[in-house]
């Protein structure tokens, strides 16, 4: 669930860093909606999300309004691709923001994870298919009677379309 939710934050990030009035702001908003429902996430949970990022973005922006930061006082932000392993990623995730809070007070890392890959991906289901037993070919036939060759493409499988238009001849051969 965290990297599914990862999806949502990152363009709810993006639409607040970039987006310079309300109006583009609701625009990019709508979109990440669509985009969501689009790919099956519940129209409650994006709009909590972006629900929460908006009230954080407020809050630190009301932060840096009301005590203005010199240029020291900037952090600059870091954005760090982890892989999602449920716990663990949880448990990395807050070792490194303790370990650079500690030696690097400057750095403001933002976490996105990514799905590992399917299982199916790790695994070859099926052997690899045999060349006469492929389709949508591109062959080339030479004629045995002049220098000229046909260049064709075939739907079926080689050995069936070979087989089709064998010449009958005792030999066997083309």
């Amino acid at each position: 669930m965290q990297y599914k939710k990862g999806g949502i934050i990152t363009m709810v990030n993006r639409a607040l860093i970039i987006c310079s009035t309300y109006a583009s702001l609701a625009t990019e908003f709508n979109e990440i909606r669509r985009i969501g429902l689009m790919n099956g996430y519940a129209s409650s949970f994006i709009d909590t999300i972006i629900g929460i990022k908006l009230s954080q973005y407020r809050k630190n922006n009301n932060d840096v309004i009301q005590s203005p930061q010199t240029g020291s006082d900037v952090k600059k932000r870091m954005y760090v691709e982890i892989p999602f392993i449920e716990d663990a990623t949880k448990e990395f995730r807050n070792k490194i923001t303790h370990l650079c809070k500690k030696l690097r007070p400057d750095l403001d890392i933002q976490f996105f994870t990514k799905p590992p890959p399917a299982v199916q991906m790790l695994y070859q289901s099926k052997g690899p298919i045999d060349k006469k037993m492929k389709s949508d070919v591109v062959y080339s036939i030479k004629c045995t009677k002049c220098h000229y060759s046909y260049i064709g493409k075939t739907e079926r499988q080689c050995v069936k379309r070979h087989e089709h238009d064998a010449p009958k001849s005792s030999s066997g051969q083309q």
